[in-house]
């Protein structure tokens, strides 16, 4: 009588060693890339509230940022040299047309991209005559030119004379990005510095760890669903 249950045994541990192979491969490749391709920076200040947190004196949201990764409207970038650079969002690509606009119903600032409204759900806030009026950095956005008197955009107006076309907007440069911190009227970016080079780009976030949240798991979690 012949017993085939040797070979079916073999073949199921077989089959079970195969899978964890090649788990393990993936995991292995999948970190490998990770650490080639990706640094991380902390965040210290306020200027990307509320999407990025210095939530207190020792405990700071961090990022991790791929360094081959071509910039887009909308991606985080950090700009300079990892903690010592800076970390804003970019709203707009080299040739575009930017200006912020006084709406009378609103009684706030509308940005404005190549003439079209632009709708910005992660900003902190509006930004209004008063807030501006209030603001440690007032300086920045007083405009005469402005109805308001104040514009976002007005140390632009001041010393780029040369990029602002007839309708208000600053144009943005040739190898240049205009990038602005979400936290807009506590951010020094382009509103007061222009567009900031595509060269001195050094990465694009991809990965948030907030305060509290397991480094290992936030890694994995965007490894394995391809969050990119």
């Amino acid at each position: 009588m012949r017993c085939y249950c040797d070979v079916k045994l073999d073949n199921t541990i077989n089959w079970q060693s195969k899978v964890l192979d090649a788990i393990v491969y993936s995991i292995t490749v999948w970190v490998v890339l990770f650490v080639v391709f990706f640094s991380s920076s902390t965040v210290y200040d306020i200027s990307m509230q509320p999407t990025l947190n210095p939530n207190g004196a020792t405990e700071h949201d961090i990022v991790y940022y791929d360094r081959t990764a071509t910039p887009v409207v909308g991606d985080i970038v950090v700009i300079g040299n990892g903690d010592n650079g800076i970390i804003k969002r970019v709203v707009a690509i080299a040739g575009d047309r930017v200006r912020y606009q006084y709406d009378n119903v609103s009684e706030s600032y509308v940005l404005f991209i190549n003439n079209e409204p632009v709708t910005e759900e992660y900003t902190k806030e509006i930004i209004t005559p008063a807030k501006l009026m209030e603001n440690l950095k007032k300086n920045y956005y007083i405009c005469t030119a402005d109805p308001s008197g104040y514009n976002p955009l007005a140390t632009l107006y001041r010393d780029f004379p040369d990029q602002i076309d007839s309708d208000g907007n600053y144009i943005v440069p040739d190898g240049t990005v205009f990038a602005l911190g979400d936290n807009r009227i506590n951010s020094i970016d382009s509103k007061m510095q222009g567009g900031y080079k595509t060269t001195d780009i050094i990465g694009v976030v991809k990965i948030i760890i907030p305060e509290g949240k397991n480094t290992f798991f936030e890694i994995l979690k965007y490894l394995f669903t391809f969050n990119r």
